[in-house]
Formats: C-alpha cells, sequence, structure tokens
C-alpha cells in the first residue's frame, strides 16, 4: 500500500460501502493488480468486523421506547406553549406572513391606481353630460323600426321576384 498512496481514500470508502459504481470498477481492477492493496482491505475488513462483534448495541424496551416518546412529546409540546398567542394563531412562519401581507397590500394599491388613473366610461361623467346627435343621426334612431321593416320588404319583393323568373311567367 506504500505505493498506493493515492487508493487509501478508495480504500476507506470500499471498506465502508460508500464507494460508487465506476469508483468501484476502477477500485477492484486495481485490486486484481496489486497485492499491497489486497492485503490492506482484507486487514481492514477484519478489524472492522471484529469491532462490530465486540461492540454491543443497547437495545431498547418497549417501556423504555415509549417513555422517551412520551417525553419528547412533552417537552414539544411545552416548547410549543411558551410561543406568543399570535404565533400560535398564524400556521406557518412570520416570513411567509409577512409576504402574504405584502402581497394583498400591493393588490389593493394597483386596484386603487388602476381606478384613478384609468378613466373608464361610468366614470368622471355627470348626468348633465349630454351625447350630441346630429338631426340625421336621432332620425335614423327615431326611425329605425321603419327602416327594418323597409328593409325585410325588400327581401320579400327579391323572394317574389325570383320565384316569378324561375315560374317562367311575364312580368308586368
Amino acid at each position: 500500500m506504500e505505493g498506493c498512496r493515492k487508493y487509501r481514500e478508495t480504500l476507506l470508502l470500499d471498506v465502508y460501502g460508500e464507494l460508487g459504481a465506476r469508483e468501484t470498477a476502477d477500485w477492484n481492477h486495481h485490486l486484481e493488480k496489486c497485492p499491497g492493496c489486497r492485503e490492506e482491505r482484507r486487514k481492514m475488513l477484519r478489524f472492522l468486523g471484529r469491532i462490530k462483534e465486540r461492540t454491543l448495541v443497547p437495545e431498547l424496551s418497549p417501556e423504555k421506547g415509549s417513555a422517551l416518546s412520551w417525553a419528547i412529546t412533552r417537552k414539544l409540546s411545552s416548547q410549543k406553549s411558551k410561543l406568543p398567542w399570535w404565533a400560535r394563531l398564524v400556521p406557518f412562519s412570520g416570513r411567509a406572513f409577512a409576504a402574504v401581507a405584502a402581497g394583498c397590500c400591493v393588490v389593493v394599491l394597483s386596484g386603487w391606481l388602476a381606478l384613478k388613473w384609468f378613466d373608464a366610461p361610468f366614470y368622471g361623467r355627470s348626468p348633465s353630460d349630454k351625447i350630441e346627435l346630429s338631426r340625421k343621426e336621432f332620425e335614423v334612431i327615431s326611425n329605425l323600426e321603419l327602416l327594418e321593416e323597409l328593409e325585410t320588404l325588400s327581401k320579400l319583393v327579391h323572394v317574389i321576384d325570383h320565384k316569378k323568373a324561375m315560374s317562367g311567367s311575364p312580368q308586368i
């Protein structure tokens, strides 16, 4: 392993099982050629195996697990009750609340400015403002029904003339 200092980190990653797929292929290729690295890897695996065998992991009994869970829940609920009343009412953080409030202000302000700056046809006119119509326009509007009837009569005459021309009867 003395000649393979660049593989020292790769050896540690391999022993702990954290080596990527590409690096694993390169590492296995190197292990085939280098007896020093193979021996060092074997020693490391044996050493870690002995450590795992001799280290006892204490088991957590159901009673202790339940007591620990209850203690954590009680601690979290006591921390939650220490919050001021307004923070308990708002389900999200203060920054999010500030962002929502700022967005609402922007919407209200833009609506107010839109009403003020854009003069809509129904704003700013008093009932005394009258639309000026010429005499000819006024006559057309007042005789609109008569004009519609004349248009209907014109269509009727056209249909009748067309039927007479098709039937071959002489025209007068």
